[in-house]
């Protein structure tokens, strides 16, 4: 596209605060061969203030979770540089009181939420984040099991041979995380307690929410594997036979 454009000033302020608190987040503006065909706040216009790009698309993947678009939604919607957002098969407009309404359009935007900047100055120039889940705290100390007085019983249970993992119910490449939402899969519940029996602050609910990501990364982090919040092969193997650390 042979066109110097630029996305749309709020639009980049929100973006960057997205990508400050979710750094693995996938945000596109500009649009690709299907948008370019057809109107589409996508495409760079010229609306009086620069030639700009005045959406984007926040894609639910990379550690963006379902749970933060319904929030992002949530703090978006009403304000006064945003024109109208789409998500999950449902459209909230300004242009009606930002009532829910179902959407019509072919694409229901499953997979990603869909922000529209309205079409003035103002808007361009508007300096406003977004706040959609808490802000990252640098040089967070990752969880670490509850502390306590072990007895005389569970120092030898800790001392026995660490016991053979299970079979890992996903197969050799597969792998349970918080962006899939696998409430209540098999196996979820059941790492989770055995966490949970190795000491970690963790509740066995079988859904990998926040605190299971949280408490895997911890885990993974102690135990010298890669840290990325997932449970795949390798660490399931290592929640039930990594050695117990004191």
């Amino acid at each position: 596209m042979a066109v110097n454009w630029r996305l749309q000033g709020n639009l980049k302020v929100i973006s960057a605060h997205i990508k400050k608190v979710c750094p693995k987040a996938t945000v596109y503006s500009v649009g690709d061969a299907s948008h370019q065909s057809r109107t589409s706040d996508h495409n760079p216009y010229n609306w009086g203030y620069g030639i700009v790009v005045s959406a984007i698309d926040v894609m639910i993947r990379n550690g963006f979770t379902k749970t933060d678009a319904k929030a992002l939604v949530k703090a978006l919607k009403g304000r006064s540089d945003i024109q109208y957002i789409i998500y999950d098969g449902v459209i909230w407009s300004r242009s009606w009181g930002w009532t829910a309404k179902t959407y019509t359009g072919k694409d229901k935007h499953r997979d990603h939420v869909h922000v529209s900047a309205r079409h003035t100055k103002a808007a361009d120039q508007d300096k406003r984040g977004v706040k959609f889940r808490p802000d990252p705290q640098p040089n967070k100390t990752l969880p670490k099991p509850a502390p306590n007085q072990k007895s005389n019983q569970e120092k030898a249970r800790d001392n026995k041979p660490a016991p053979k993992a299970p079979v890992f119910p996903l197969g050799p490449n597969g792998d349970y995380h918080e962006a899939a939402n696998p409430r209540f899969k098999p196996g979820v519940k059941q790492f989770q307690q055995q966490l949970k029996d190795r000491g970690w602050d963790i509740k066995a609910d079988g859904f990998f929410g926040d605190k299971t990501t949280e408490v895997v990364r911890a885990f993974q982090k102690e135990k010298h594997l890669g840290v990325d919040g997932r449970v795949g092969p390798l660490t399931w193997k290592a929640i039930w036979e990594a050695k117990v650390t004191k």
